[in-house]
């Protein structure tokens, strides 16, 4: 029986979310034509940014 090397399964229902999360985060920066900010990446992925103020709080891009 020959498997394909492509034909990976994902059993793990954590790493499955984190794999969807980041098709999210790929297709919405596909849509600009510069870099997100942390609070834009934030509210692509529907979280809420409750952050310790500082220089990446939603005001700088993400790398």
């Amino acid at each position: 029986m020959h498997r394909d090397s492509l034909d990976v399964s994902l059993h793990d229902a954590d790493l499955l979310d984190e794999v969807h999360l980041m098709t999210d985060v790929v297709i919405a920066v596909q849509a600009f034509s510069r870099q997100l900010t942390t609070a834009e990446v934030d509210e692509v992925l529907g979280v809420s940014a409750q952050r310790v103020p500082g220089p990446r709080n939603g005001t700088s891009p993400v790398p």
